[in-house]
């Protein structure tokens, strides 16, 4: 087989120097900002939201605890459930005693679910009934950890099932 001869159709002596501008302008905060997308990007798992299907029907009252996966640097969560049926489920975990419900009215089958999720950070002195959102890490840990969320269902009226579950970690800025 023949050796290859590559040819060079121009030399580097005889183009022009061309100028390149830093399209970031040097700002006192760029620290900060890298830093802060690093750990939106952290937070996020680098993609969306996390939801995963599930099945769970009660008749009556009863509890499940749902695995939660809580990325670097989260303190608090939302949770949705895709829920149907008449009931209530209370969510808490080791870190949020207070937790927060989330109620289903009038959905009677599993073909029309809907989605009922929790109101953002409110404060623990708001009580579950605000809505809020769940505690999941009493201090800001910077490493995964693995919580079990426990779903305590009460108010049945008829039945109650929840299809699934979202996690929508809440990101604040770090001073």
């Amino acid at each position: 087989m023949p050796v290859r001869q590559d040819q060079v159709h121009s030399f580097v002596a005889r183009e022009e120097l061309a100028a390149f501008v830093d399209p970031v302008i040097a700002e006192v905060n760029l620290v900060a900002t890298i830093a802060h997308r690093h750990h939106d990007m952290m937070a996020g798992w680098g993609r969306r939201d996390r939801a995963c299907g599930m099945y769970h029907r009660a008749t009556g009252s009863g509890f499940i605890v749902i695995p939660c996966r809580v990325p670097p640097g989260i303190e608090e969560m939302d949770v949705a459930l895709l829920v149907w049926g008449i009931g209530r489920a209370k969510l808490t975990c080791s870190t949020d005693a207070t937790g927060t419900y989330l109620r289903s009215i009038n959905r009677p089958s599993p073909q029309l679910t809907e989605w009922v999720e929790t109101g953002g950070p409110i404060d623990a002195s708001e009580g579950p009934e605000s809505g809020r959102a769940l505690t999941v890490s009493a201090t800001t840990v910077w490493d995964f950890q693995n919580i079990g969320v426990r779903v305590d269902i009460d108010e049945v009226s008829g039945e109650f099932g929840i299809a699934g579950v979202w996690w929508r970690p809440i990101w604040e800025r770090r001073t």
